[in-house]
């Protein structure tokens, strides 16, 4: 073994040593905190962007998946620095939320401002989430446009009836006028 890979104090030594086929979950945990102190993906990766592609692909993916980018609710489980948030909102995305179980990594997260919300909680532990899933939201989305046609079908109908009373005054005043023209006429009538 190189001295590079038993390194864990350049981010390129945590980086060989995390991407082995043996590694245990809470080793794998402990180097992305150590991780995380480097910063983001792109101080981490730096001119060796390339080789982390996975959020290009994922964006990809979901551009091809969802045609209508604003009313798709996505997670991004396991956000680590908000990279593929980032993609997601460039393609037009709107409701994006992230967990992820780093503080450091969800501090990130939300420094990024791609997130609608950042959760920063372990993955897997039978933890449930705090935000809604798209049937919630359709729902939601339905009742406020009934609630919205209700508000506009009421709006229409107190129109409508203040323009039949407005007619009815109208009316009221016309026959009133027609009443005194009459009046007047039989007072002429007398007269002569």
């Amino acid at each position: 073994m190189s001295a590079s890979y038993e390194d864990l104090s350049t981010k390129h030594g945590v980086e060989k040593k995390m991407f082995r086929p043996d590694i245990s979950f809470n080793e794998s945990q402990d180097l992305y905190a150590k991780m995380a102190e480097f910063g983001t993906y792109e101080v981490i990766h730096g001119e060796q962007q390339n080789i982390y592609t996975g959020q290009a692909k994922v964006a990809e993916t979901m551009g091809k998946l969802f045609t209508d980018k604003t009313n798709v609710r996505l997670l991004d489980a396991g956000a680590g620095t908000g990279l593929t948030g980032d993609k997601l909102k460039n393609l037009g995305y709107r409701y994006i939320d992230a967990v992820e179980p780093l503080p450091k990594f969800a501090q990130t997260c939300r420094e990024r401002g791609c997130y609608q919300k950042v959760m920063n909680q372990p993955i897997g532990l039978d933890l449930p989430l705090d935000v809604p899933d798209n049937e919630k939201k359709k729902k939601e989305k339905k009742k406020k446009k009934k609630k919205k046609q209700k508000k506009k079908k009421k709006k229409k109908k107190k129109k409508k009836k203040k323009k039949k009373k407005k007619k009815k005054k109208k009316k009221k005043k016309k026959k009133k006028k027609k009443k005194k023209k009459k009046k007047k006429k039989k007072k002429k009538k007398k007269k002569t």
